[in-house]
């Protein structure tokens, strides 16, 4: 009759041809045929194939996050659009100094049309350069990959046909968006103005390569600051109180159903042992509690039910755990009622229900008869960060554990673990799968570290390929601009006003960046943050760090140009004059 626990999943194999979407009201309909409280919650199906993916909790086995792959996915398209970025102002930066090539070919009868095809087909064929480079380093890569994501990772084109004509289909796309403007912009010089040395790439030219290197640098902000909020995060999960003490447990998946009737004996057993401080049997650990039920005040009406996640437990259950009873008390072998009717709440539950930790001492409500409340506990974090805390109630264990929690002293841990497990081996033949909370706590997150590193790992690249862009250009604008920095010091300038001179149009692109990125990473990151429950706030001191590691790296990527054009003779910058 207990039509809202959440214990067991249940699936259903439906008939071929059978629409999924016409049982579900069919559920309901059972539902508020027999549940008690039929308002209260609501039956719904999914998919088994789409499951992985999903972002609902409680569900059996390990789960992927389609949210990552979407946000991977996105980053490895900036990236891709960096290095276009990258090989487009080079490519016009270039431009003049192959604008000679295309005056001698234009005069020899080259047409237009002519002209951009090769310079497509240049793009196109760096391009696939590049992809047969990647495909080379992405074998090589892959098992340290691997490591990282803890997958084991193959690239088998031959296997997967649909993944070379997609990769084949990117290469064509990218070579010929990147060519295009470069091949439109040279095609168009005119013989004549290029064989005077008179050629200027135009005013448009410029705007194009500012532009694309102010969203170059937006996105390299963009990515940083992601990068420090994700970090932040994970340093306040794994700081946070969570309620409870995961130190110094070890935990025991109970297989064997005889070893759950043998626990009072296997706990004498272990506290004989010194270092062994309590011992506990429980439904659940204390960081993944996924049973769930409604209970209902006395009057059992609808509006009263309340939705609550419930455990059972042992006697030494809090000073395994180190919980604090807030009101009340805990189950003791003194009181015989209180495995028939005797639950301990947590403060939320209490709330939830209209009592205060004092109030809700001896109060009754129904679940499988009439049942006191003894007791209230600390409000402790029983999922993840990404759920609030949950209504939770406790009842006394009656054989049906599936976890053994042992609370040990630091010293000697060898000689612990071996004292239990053969003290198991005693009344198991199962064998000895320990694993301390701590551990599993971290997990519980595991995913998500990994995908914090991954990000870490993809920004840091998108940092060096626009570094690398930044680079070139610095490299190209001081060439174009030797005779000016010759004029400027013949006339008196020193060094470092040639250096700020050099520098400040790329930090002045960096602020516009800088800018534009701000609110776009903001508003994004803000979302992201909005998955947990418990997480830190945007800091406003976290935007000028980030546009300050910005502005540092754009002048140690152009110093080295900016100082040695500076430091260069004059003589030699105007002996072409």
């Amino acid at each position: 009759d207990r039509w809202y626990n959440n214990t067991c999943h249940t699936f259903f194999a439906l008939r071929e041809g059978a629409d999924p979407a016409g049982l579900e009201p069919k559920l309901a309909a059972l539902l508020e045929q027999n549940a008690p409280s039929p308002n209260e919650a609501s039956y719904f199906m999914h998919p088994l194939h789409d499951l992985h993916l999903t972002t609902m909790n409680a569900e059996i086995g390990s789960k992927g996050n389609a949210q990552y792959i979407r946000l991977f996915s996105l980053v490895a398209l900036l990236i891709l659009l960096l290095a276009s970025v990258n090989y487009i102002n080079l490519a016009l930066a270039r431009s003049l100094k192959r604008s000679r090539e295309v005056g001698m070919r234009k005069v020899v009868g080259a047409n237009r049309r002519q002209l951009v095809g090769q310079f497509l087909s240049e793009s196109v064929l760096m391009a696939s350069m590049a992809l047969l480079l990647a495909l080379a380093l992405v074998h090589f890569l892959a098992p340290i990959f691997g490591v990282l994501v803890e997958r084991p990772l193959q690239l088998n084109l031959l296997r997967n046909p649909s993944l070379l004509l997609t990769l084949g289909a990117l290469m064509l796309g990218v070579g010929l968006l990147s060519g295009s403007y470069p091949a439109y912009l040279v095609s168009a010089f005119r013989p004549l103005q290029v064989l005077r040395g008179r050629l200027r790439t135009g005013p448009k030219g410029l705007r194009l390569d500012r532009v694309l290197m102010v969203g170059q640098f937006a996105v390299s902000v963009a990515l940083i600051f992601g990068s420090l909020v994700i970090y932040r995060q994970f340093q306040f999960i794994q700081t946070k109180a969570l309620g409870y003490n995961q130190e110094q447990v070890i935990t025991l998946p109970v297989a064997d159903a005889g070893l759950r009737d043998r626990f009072e004996a296997i706990q004498q057993t272990c506290l004989a042992h010194p270092n062994i401080v309590a011992m506990a049997a429980s439904w659940n650990l204390p960081n993944n509690i996924n049973s769930s039920t409604v209970i209902n005040d006395d009057d059992e009406a609808a509006e009263n039910s309340l939705m609550i996640y419930e455990s059972r437990v042992t006697y030494d259950y809090l000073e395994v755990f180190g919980m604090e009873l807030v009101s009340g008390r805990f189950f003791s072998p003194e009181h015989a009622l209180d495995a028939e009717e005797g639950y301990v709440l947590n403060e939320t539950a209490a709330r939830a229900l209209g009592w205060s930790p004092e109030e809700a001492i001896g109060q009754t409500f129904s679940h499988q008869g009439t049942e006191t409340v003894i007791g209230v506990i600390r409000d402790f974090h029983m999922h993840t960060m990404h759920l609030a805390i949950q209504p939770l109630m406790l009842s006394l264990e009656h054989g049906g554990a599936s976890w053994f929690s042992v609370k040990v002293r630091p010293e000697g841990l060898p000689e612990t673990l071996a004292f239990l497990e053969n003290t198991f081996a005693k009344h198991t033949a199962y064998p000895f799968d320990y694993q301390f909370l701590d551990d599993q706590f971290n997990q519980l997150y595991q995913a998500e570290l990994q995908a914090g590193k991954l990000f870490g790992l993809l920004t840091l690249l998108s940092l060096i390929i626009a570094s690398v862009g930044l680079f070139g250009m610095a490299a190209l604008s001081a060439e174009r601009r030797t005779q000016e920095i010759g004029i400027r010091k013949v006339l008196g300038a020193s060094i470092q006003s040639l250096v700020g001179l050099l520098s400040a149009d790329y930090l002045k692109l960096v602020l516009m960046g800088f800018a534009l990125a701000v609110p776009v990473a903001g508003y994004a990151m803000h979302q992201w943050l909005m998955d947990y429950a418990y997480r830190i706030s945007l800091s406003w001191w976290m935007f000028p760090l980030v546009g300050l590691a910005a502005l540092l790296l754009t002048l140690l990527t152009i110093s080295t140009h900016s100082i040695r054009s500076a430091r260069t003779n004059p003589t030699v910058c105007l002996k072409d004059k």
